[in-house]
């Protein structure tokens, strides 16, 4: 279980040329399919006139990445394949890369095919402007009021953020946990508590 993941705070793009081909690699930042259709169907717009648009994406899903690929017409794994290994490589998630091919004339062959795809997407992350970001859980806390500090405490310990807290009907607090520090937090709460408070994951 990670407690943050790699991604990119905006789009960047790269241009390579092999054998009189080019290739233009697009990165773009995405956390939902709904981005992803969003964007595939811009760059079909934006590069109507170009050979082939393949694409590769990764998606951060707490129980295990969403992942697609797609040659777009090239033999299959040569575009698709390679692109999706430079994300992989890089540890990047909530990302769709772009590879737009303008056809030169000249067949490059399955090798050479692959590894102008890759090397597209490989300039484009050495240019591309990386962000850290947290995978937190969201856990609900209820309490007696009197352990409100012990709670707070606790929390803290655990490199929490809290979000909320309410004393409307009995204590009530909301925090952000790495995702590594849930289930010992949960123990540590009962240890500290005497079993009087109780917490829950929130979607």
């Amino acid at each position: 279980m990670i407690d943050s993941y790699l991604s990119i705070s905006g789009p960047v793009s790269s241009r390579i040329t092999r054998e009189r081909s080019r290739f233009v690699g697009l990165l773009f930042p995405a956390g939902q399919e709904e981005e992803i259709a969003a964007t595939l169907e811009r760059t079909r717009r934006d590069y109507h006139d170009a050979s082939h648009r393949a694409y590769a994406y990764r998606l951060f899903r707490r129980s295990g990445p969403l992942v697609r690929e797609d040659d777009a017409g090239e033999p299959h794994g040569t575009a698709g394949a390679p692109i999706l290994r430079e994300l992989e490589g890089a540890g990047l998630f909530d990302i769709i890369a772009v590879v737009v091919r303008y056809f030169g004339g000249t067949k490059l062959g399955r090798g050479g095919l692959a590894r102008a795809y890759g090397d597209a997407i490989k300039e484009a992350i050495a240019a591309a402007p990386l962000v850290e970001r947290r995978c937190d859980v969201r856990v609900a806390v209820r309490f007696p009021p009197e352990l409100g500090t012990s709670v707070g405490a606790l929390a803290r310990r655990h490199a929490a953020r809290i979000e909320q807290v309410s004393y409307a009907a009995g204590g009530r607090m909301v925090v952000l946990l790495p995702a590594s520090r849930v289930i010992r937090f949960s123990q540590e709460l009962a240890e500290v508590t005497g079993a009087r408070a109780q917490c829950e994951e929130e979607g």
